[in-house]
């Protein structure tokens, strides 16, 4: 059994570690703290080999530029290459008071990879803090890929071989569902990878790290309507994380001077217009996108149509001010 690793990192890779942890689920069993250790485990039994092969690739580039410029055995050339894949990283540590340390111990899965490693690295701690770099720097969407590196596999997998798939969602209910798999597209920002399929004929988004497994069946996917072809190029172009419907309609947006000025400014999540009329934009994304960015527009903005929109933005201005006019200062 082994016991205990103790890793240095800097504060910044332990935000991202936090981080992750709460955006992909890993939670201790009060469902608020960061449960890290379960989290290293999930992260070096599905990124140890990719973080190995691109350190052996690493150290070949290093042994070919030591041959070009030293006149050494190949023993040397060996170890500096070794000494400068494992310290490429060390400046980054040296001498810095933002670095902690964290603790990590291997379950069943992982023990035979850290025995692995072990046998083969001398310095194992700054193996894995060196790993976690890497992991770090990625983009959140890449982070979850890698995660989640099997599901991900069996719906690309599913997708090429253009088969049904199961999945089981992280829910109460342990809900299973099947599905005729698409695509899995990132949202931009490039944050989150989502599974675009069709479900009863109606495009179904499904956020990776919402899904515990995932199985390919052996019937084909349903073929594509022009009707959900519709709708998974408007998931595609517009964004995967929003819900799309057959039913939605054009969105017209008309804005006041204050609301063009707040549009140009306020650029994260921006729904892009497919035209512009005069001081009205015309949208064909998601109705969600266009409540979630417009909503903190106010009186800047009038949503011309659809109906149902319009009366989904007066009702959530409703409520905020019946619950202003109904509440009490405490005694």
């Amino acid at each position: 059994m082994i016991e205990k690793l103790r890793i240095t990192i800097s504060k910044e890779i332990d935000n991202t570690i936090e981080s992750d942890c709460v955006q992909f689920g890993f939670l201790k069993k009060d469902s608020i703290t960061p449960n890290r250790n379960a989290f290293l485990n999930q992260l070096i039994s599905s990124f140890y080999l990719i973080y190995q092969k691109q350190r052996a690739t690493n150290k070949n580039q290093f042994k070919l530029i030591i041959k070009k410029y030293l006149s050494i055995n190949d023993v040397s050339i060996n170890e500096l290459s070794e000494a400068l894949v494992s310290n490429i990283h060390q400046s980054d540590f040296d001498g810095s008071t933002n670095n902690i340390t964290i603790s990590y111990k291997p379950n069943k899965i992982t023990e035979p990879i850290v025995g692995w490693i072990k046998e083969s690295i001398s310095n194992i701690s700054q193996y894995f803090r060196d790993m976690l770099t890497n992991y770090s720097l990625l983009s959140q969407a890449k982070r979850e890929r890698i995660l989640f590196t099997d599901i991900y596999s069996t719906l690309e997998r599913s997708i090429k071989e253009n088969k049904e798939v199961m999945v089981i969602l992280k829910n109460e209910k342990k809900e299973r569902v099947i599905l005729s798999p698409y695509s899995i597209a990132t949202s931009k920002p490039e944050i989150g990878n989502y599974l675009l399929s069709l479900r009863d004929e109606e495009l179904s988004t499904i956020r990776l790290n919402k899904i515990e497994n995932a199985f390919e069946l052996y019937k084909n996917s349903i073929p594509l309507t022009e009707k959900s072809k519709t709708l998974l190029s408007r998931a595609l172009k517009y964004g995967p994380q929003y819900r799309y419907s057959s039913q939605d309609k054009e969105i017209i947006i008309k804005l006041d001077p204050f609301g063009f000025e707040n549009y140009r400014k306020m650029y994260l999540y921006r729904p892009l217009p497919d035209k512009q009329e005069g001081d009205c934009l015309f949208f064909n994304c998601s109705p969600d996108q266009i409540f979630n960015y417009f909503i903190r527009f106010g009186s800047t903005i009038q949503v011309i149509s659809p109906k149902s929109l319009n009366d989904r933005f007066k009702s959530f201005y409703q409520k905020g001010l019946n619950s202003t006019n109904t509440f009490k200062k405490p005694n």
